[in-house]
């Protein structure tokens, strides 16, 4: 019984620690509309199973083609708006971010005036996720 209420406490602890912690980041979604209003560089980190998080650079044009640099390996590939989101297929590259069948999809929201776009996605080797902030 008092583990069942500990556990209850505990629930009800994370979920308000969620909640306070999302409402305090300012974010806000902004629906991907086109490419030109999104292209530029964009700085942040891919994170992939097994090699953990890695500071990585994503440059988007305004057609919707990109490259994603990490380290000594980069990705290229292109990029489409599906209801509201960017859905990224890779189309090539080296190392890791170069095996096939990779594809994400991505949010984009704005924080303190600069957009952010978070994403996940799956390729050969299993799943990643990423987050870069518009520079």
């Amino acid at each position: 019984m008092v583990r069942t209420a500990w556990s209850v406490a505990l629930t009800i602890f994370l979920f308000t620690l969620t909640v306070v912690g999302c409402a305090s980041t300012g974010s806000s979604p902004v629906a991907a509309k086109d490419f030109p209003s999104l292209a530029g560089k964009w700085d942040g980190w891919v994170r992939t199973t097994g090699s953990g998080s890695n500071p990585a650079t994503l440059e988007l044009s305004p057609s919707g083609d990109y490259i994603t640099r990490t380290g000594a390996h980069e990705s290229q590939g292109k990029a489409q708006i599906k209801d509201g989101s960017i859905v990224l297929v890779g189309t090539g590259g080296s190392g890791r971010l170069g095996v096939s069948s990779r594809e994400s999809t991505a949010s984009i929201s704005e924080r303190d005036g600069v957009l952010i776009m978070k994403g996940t996605g799956r390729d050969d080797i299993g799943p990643f996720d990423f987050e870069f902030t518009r520079r």
